[in-house]
Formats: C-alpha cells, sequence, structure tokens
C-alpha cells in the first residue's frame, strides 16, 4: 500500500504520518518547500518536494509516487490570514485540489482520496449541530476557498468515478499547530509568560472575542478520523468535529488550569473579526455509522499537551523544563 499525504510537514499532516508509522507503515510525503532531514516528519519514507499550484509538478509528482492512498492537506489553512488575501487563498487553495485530481484521475485513477474540508463551509445556522445537509454558507475567504474545493471534489467523483472522500474537519487544535490559531495562540503566550515571569506575578494574555464557541478536537483524533474514512467510508462528505462547543473563554480557563502562573486576559479590539459567527458545532453521526469513528482524547489533554510542546519549543533556549507541570527557575 502505497500512501502519499500532502502538506506532509504541515500540523495535520506531521500527526498523520506519526499515525501510520506507529503501524509500520511508510508515508510518501509531498510539500511546497525542501525540507532538510532533520525537519521531515517521523516515518516519512520520502519526500517530494512539488508546488501543486503548477499542474506539471503535480502531474510529475504523482506519476512518481503512483499512490493508492491520498491524503490531500496542503494549503492555506487559517481564517485569519484568508482576510488578508483573499484572492491568494482562493486561487491556493481551490488551484491545488483541482490540479492534484487531475493529475490523479491521469497518473493513478484507481487511487483513494481524501481531501481536507472544513467545518467553515457551512456558516451559520440557527439548527444546530449541522449535519452534511445542511447548505454550505461560506462567510470568509477561507471558508469559500474549502467549500470550492468540497464542490470540485464532488464533481471528480461524480464526473470521472473516482473515489473521492471529503471530511469537514471543525476546529481541531494539539501540540505542533501554528499560532496563528487561537488555541495555539494562547499557549503559547501563556508559556511565554511562565518563562518570563516574576514570582508570583500574573501573566497577561491579549485575547479576541472570548464568548465566541467553537467545535474543538484533538488533531490525533482528526487524523484517525481521516485515515478510518479514507480506508472504509463511502465517497461522500463526512462531518470531523466533537459534536459539542466551547467558548473561548472555556479554553482560557482550561490553558489556566495547566499553568504554572496565574492568567489575566486583555481583550485586543484588533483581535474582533468582523462578521464573526457566535457559534459553530457539528454532528459527526455519519462519520461515526460509516467507520465507528469518534472523538476519544478530552480537550483538557489537547490543552495540557499544547502547552508542553510549547515550553519544550521556547524553554529549550532557555534552561527551563518542558514538563508539564513543572517550570524550573534558573
Amino acid at each position: 500500500m502505497r500512501v502519499l499525504i500532502t502538506g506532509a510537514g504541515g500540523f495535520a499532516g506531521r500527526h498523520l504520518c506519526a499515525l501510520f508509522a506507529s503501524d509500520g507503515i511508510g508515508v510518501t510525503g509531498l510539500g511546497r518547500r525542501d525540507l532538510p532531514p532533520a525537519d521531515l516528519p517521523p516515518g516519512l519514507e520520502r519526500y517530494l518536494c512539488c508546488d501543486l499550484e503548477d499542474q506539471r509538478q503535480a502531474a510529475a509528482a504523482i506519476s512518481a509516487a503512483r499512490p493508492d492512498l491520498v491524503f490531500h492537506l496542503a494549503g492555506q489553512a487559517s481564517v485569519g490570514n484568508s482576510w488578508k488575501d483573499p484572492a491568494g487563498t482562493i486561487r491556493g487553495n481551490l488551484g491545488t485540489t483541482i490540479h492534484l485530481l487531475e493529475a490523479l484521475r491521469r497518473h493513478a485513477p484507481g487511487a483513494r482520496v481524501m481531501i481536507a474540508c472544513s467545518g467553515e463551509e457551512y456558516g451559520s445556522h440557527v439548527d444546530l449541530p449541522v449535519t452534511e445537509e445542511h447548505p454550505l454558507r461560506p462567510r470568509n475567504p477561507y471558508a469559500v476557498s474549502k467549500a470550492a474545493a468540497d464542490h470540485a471534489a464532488a464533481l471528480y467523483d461524480e464526473a470521472h468515478g473516482m473515489h473521492v472522500v471529503r471530511m469537514r474537519a471543525f476546529n481541531h487544535a494539539g501540540p505542533g499547530q501554528s499560532d496563528s490559531h487561537v488555541v495555539s495562540w494562547l499557549a503559547r503566550q501563556i508559556v511565554e509568560g511562565e518563562l518570563g515571569a516574576e514570582d508570583g506575578a500574573p501573566v497577561e494574555i491579549v485575547t479576541g472575542g472570548l464568548d465566541v464557541s467553537r467545535d474543538f478536537t484533538d488533531v490525533r483524533d482528526v487524523v484517525r478520523a481521516y485515515r478510518a474514512g479514507l480506508e472504509h467510508a463511502p465517497p461522500g462528505a463526512y462531518n470531523v468535529c466533537s459534536d459539542r462547543s466551547t467558548t473561548i473563554r472555556s479554553i482560557v480557563l482550561g490553558l489556566s488550569e495547566h499553568a504554572e502562573v496565574e492568567v489575566v486576559t486583555r481583550t485586543d479590539p484588533a483581535q474582533l473579526r468582523e462578521r464573526e459567527m457566535h457559534e459553530i458545532r457539528g454532528s459527526h453521526a455519519k462519520l461515526t455509522r460509516a467507520v465507528g469513528w469518534s472523538p476519544e482524547i478530552p480537550l483538557s489533554r489537547t490543552l495540557a499537551d499544547t502547552l508542553a510542546w510549547w515550553r519544550e519549543r521556547l524553554g529549550a533556549a532557555v534552561g527551563y523544563s518542558a514538563a508539564p507541570r513543572t517550570l524550573a527557575r534558573p
């Protein structure tokens, strides 16, 4: 079985590589940047440097890899950043998806393909949780780009008979995530405060809106869903989510429980988004029926592990412990 992961060096890609490696299955990774060996995900057997926005490069990579299973995780993944470059986000996320699907149609037509879509595609709905039957109402450039890629993937399934699974993942978090996402951003601020705080002094962190609610799932559960969905589910769209919503205020409180300092918050008006959706919550019932998947990792562990990852990343250079609950003072 030949497995190809686009965006293998990214957040979810690294965790998906680790999942296959835990079963002794080697993976071919594909990414835009030429990564040095030390930066490659553990368990990666082969890495192809390829810009999927270039149709010729996409075709050459697929012809070389000849994959049986393809997980398309590459792309711009930040709602906030999508407002800064709407056209680039839409062009990149849609273009890479179409170029990959076209290359697979021509050079590996029997491959099973998973396209990483997003719960953001649904936009705002009064009747929650949203299911795959809810209409797509994207309300930001990132969501528009993912909805377009979602529709393109469905087209290749219907028009060309390709086995395409579209996984609409809601917010996911965990160790290794960029601080352009809210949980990791808050965790980084807390750890930076731990490293610089005087004994007993509270640490102030900057937040956006504290009362918006999102559906968070641990990234390690998300990649389990990706693998189970591609290997066992019929073609179609599936939500990957926790079936519960959590406010950002609760995220801050949860992180504070694992912090070594007292945490106080300051809301920055610049971090408040226009047209912010108050609550997003999905149902994973369809995926559960298809493959038996459900989330297993509690949010508390996700938050603790994210803090631990930032402690290791930031604290190693200044001699602090990376242990989740022990901060060694110099």
